[in-house]
């Protein structure tokens, strides 16, 4: 029993020195000194005081034992004056970075609001031409047998999108791709004509696809994006799709001509 009481305080005296060490380690890599060593000598004969002794070095009193070196003005300060100053540092340092991420977001978001692909009008005419164009579609299918034989409601459907597409895909390529991808994918998981005779049974499916591009930099856009996605998919986006949708349409309507670089 004396034996394991033996090991038992002897190892409790290495995990203590071992704190120590690593927390002075620490200190010194950030400019502190110790004029003296404060880990006393390693006795010849380890017993509970000794363990206790250990304890009582705190990391405040390692501090109080220290001096720090202000590189950057050439001081030399007693230990618990240096933590002040650092902690003052880091204080300013997350506040400087907190300003600077404040102003990057405020310039994107102005950016954004004041830069829209197209005007108001120019987006309630396309929607307008749209509009027309579908009903003068769907009063053919009922009247013209070439016609309808031609172009069934799930081909008018997908050509309407591959129109779209070739119209913005310069101005929204990573838009443009995550939205050819869903396609492509419903396409193989539903097969092509079941998939787009789906999508041409959504009443406002083109208007809303429309939105995504006529509304950029407009809060509704994100959301028009988030909507035309879930009937791709099927199903409601989950929160953390939603996010990348955002991310990536944001990402396309700042990338043609901002650099938040610039501004500094």
């Amino acid at each position: 029993m004396a034996s394991k009481r033996k090991s038992t305080i002897k190892a409790a005296y290495i995990k203590e020195r071992k704190r120590i060490q690593r927390q002075t380690n620490r200190m010194k890599k950030r400019g502190y000194e110790f004029p003296t060593d404060p880990l006393p000598p390693i006795p010849k004969r380890i017993t509970a005081a000794s363990v206790r002794r250990l304890k009582q070095i705190t990391t405040e009193k390692l501090y109080e034992a220290a001096q720090y070196v202000d590189k950057t003005w050439g001081e030399i300060l007693p230990g618990r004056k240096g933590r002040a100053r650092e902690r003052k540092k880091t204080a300013e340092k997350i506040s400087a970075t907190l300003k600077q991420k404040a102003k990057w977001k405020k310039d994107l978001d102005d950016f954004i609001k004041q830069h829209r692909t197209e005007s108001e009008d120019e987006y309630q005419a396309q929607k307008e031409r749209r509009q027309k164009q579908e009903e003068e579609d769907k009063r053919r299918l009922t009247t013209d047998e070439s016609f309808q034989s031609s172009f069934e409601p799930w081909r008018i459907a997908k050509i309407n999108v591959e129109n779209r597409f070739s119209e913005v895909e310069l101005d929204f390529p990573r838009t443009t791709a995550k939205l050819k991808a869903a396609f492509s994918e419903a396409e193989q998981r539903e097969g092509v004509k079941e998939f787009w005779t789906r999508i041409s049974e959504v009443p406002d499916f083109m208007a809303r696809f429309d939105d995504i591009f006529y509304k950029a930099g407009d809060h509704i856009s994100p959301l028009a994006f988030n909507y035309v996605m879930s009937i791709i998919n099927n199903r409601a986006s989950t929160a953390q799709e939603a996010k990348d949708l955002q991310y990536t349409f944001e990402t396309d309507a700042a990338s043609s001509d901002f650099d938040p670089d610039e501004r500094y």
